[in-house]
């Protein structure tokens, strides 16, 4: 081949080369919008409990009824008793957050919801306490839904109940992870969720490089489907010998939250999933405030905060991992929205000994929702919110059983 022909083929090859990239950016744009979803099988949750939402990528379905594990949905789409949307005449509460919220591995009547209603009545307090919880969501998706939802919920008084231990990081990641098909809750890559408000955040902060320290690859990870999935490849190759520093949460079970969020300094992803919390939590002060509604956050701890991180058995120390960390952030942000806040942490840490989570898995069980419930019922009636509450614990000792304590959750609600 003669250097003249060599030189006359060279054009051919590179668009040969750059029309095979752009193939294959094409296809991986495709991959990326639409990513593989696995199979029914590996559902956490009954059939036909969620349903696909256009806002907060899924939520409860209306009308769902699972009467062997205590479980329904009522018309409007929450985990409540039936209610009548727009304005009430009684006093209404409304509660919003993630699984904690929602009350998973509890039946219906033990969910803090509920039982707060339940003692309300009892101390002859006429009001509604309705549940907008709904799990896996963070904080964005639980201010989403109360806000679309306004205008049938009406509050009175709004508590947002945030988990310390993963709402940032289901921030970080947003509704795009979880999807229904065929009734089906199932769980998918992350990939941006068209439209979402926090998009551009999320497109940075989910990069696993950022998290291997890998420096420069931010402008290819923004434009480059093919790029992110190769770099996805990569780090689930080399995920596990990575840890803590990969980019998936790690002993979420040991610890009873996303350890990630323990650790200090804050890496990226973390400090980012926090900063979509915070600017969640002012959405809903700035639409409270402007509506006159009363609204308080409550901080649920994580497991290890409650207990220690005395034999968890991971190598990893205090002096690595600082349990206290999320709820010094979720202080910080309550103070940066100007909203009030109400730790839990003393509250359950005076009351563990009942125990107040399951054996084996890091929800409240029917007990740990009684003491939320009573700790929000005292709250609110000390700044004024709802009528005084005296004996609001004899009443719901007397009312609500709680059960054996001490049950796995899969006996009571499937994961």
């Amino acid at each position: 081949m003669t250097d003249a022909t060599s030189g006359r083929r060279w054009p051919f090859v590179l668009a040969a080369l750059l029309v095979a990239l752009a193939l294959g950016e094409a296809g991986a744009r495709w991959r990326w919008a639409h990513p593989p979803i696995p199979p029914p099988e590996q559902a956490p949750a009954p059939r036909g409990m969620f349903a696909n939402d256009p806002i907060t990528g899924y939520r409860f379905a209306p009308g769902f009824a699972d009467r062997a594990h205590g479980l329904s949905t009522n018309a409007l789409g929450f985990r409540d008793r039936a209610r009548v949307p727009g304005a009430g005449s009684v006093l209404r509460i409304v509660v919003t957050g993630d699984s904690f919220a929602a009350g998973v591995g509890v039946g219906d009547r033990q969910t803090l919801t509920r039982q707060l209603e339940e003692g309300l009545r009892r101390r002859g307090i006429a009001a509604e306490v309705w549940n907008l919880g709904v799990p896996h969501f963070g904080t964005a998706q639980a201010v989403d839904l109360l806000l679309a939802e306004w205008e049938r919920v009406q509050p009175n008084v709004v508590v947002h109940l945030l988990f310390t231990g993963n709402d940032a990081w289901d921030d970080l990641q947003g509704p795009s992870v979880h999807t229904v098909r065929d009734g089906w809750m199932t769980r998918r890559p992350w990939a941006p969720w068209p439209g979402e408000r926090d998009r551009a955040l999320r497109v940075d902060a989910n990069r696993p490089l950022l998290a291997q320290g890998v420096v420069g690859d931010g402008l290819l990870w923004r434009f480059s489907s093919l790029y992110r999935l190769a770099a996805r490849g990569m780090h689930a190759a080399r995920g596990a010998s990575a840890r803590p520093w990969g980019m998936e949460p790690f002993d979420y079970e040991v610890y009873g939250g996303v350890a990630w969020l323990l650790l200090a300094p804050a890496p990226p992803p973390v400090r980012a999933g926090w900063a979509i919390s915070e600017a969640a939590v002012a959405r809903l002060a700035e639409r409270c405030g402007e509506l006159g509604v009363p609204v308080v956050l409550v901080s649920a701890p994580m497991r290890a905060a409650v207990e220690g991180l005395a034999g968890v058995g991971t190598g990893l120390t205090e002096e690595a991992l600082d349990p206290n960390l999320p709820e010094r952030r979720t202080e910080a942000l309550a103070a940066s929205a100007g909203v009030p806040l109400l730790p839990l942490l003393g509250t359950l840490q005076a009351r563990a000994h009942e125990p107040v989570y399951y054996r084996d898995d890091s929800h409240w069980n029917a007990a740990g929702h009684r003491v939320a419930a009573i700790a929000i019922g005292e709250d609110l009636a000390q700044r004024g919110w709802i009528p005084p509450v005296d004996g609001l614990r004899a009443a719901l000792e007397a009312a609500v059983p709680v059960g054996s304590a001490p049950a796995t959750l899969r006996e009571a609600w499937p994961r």
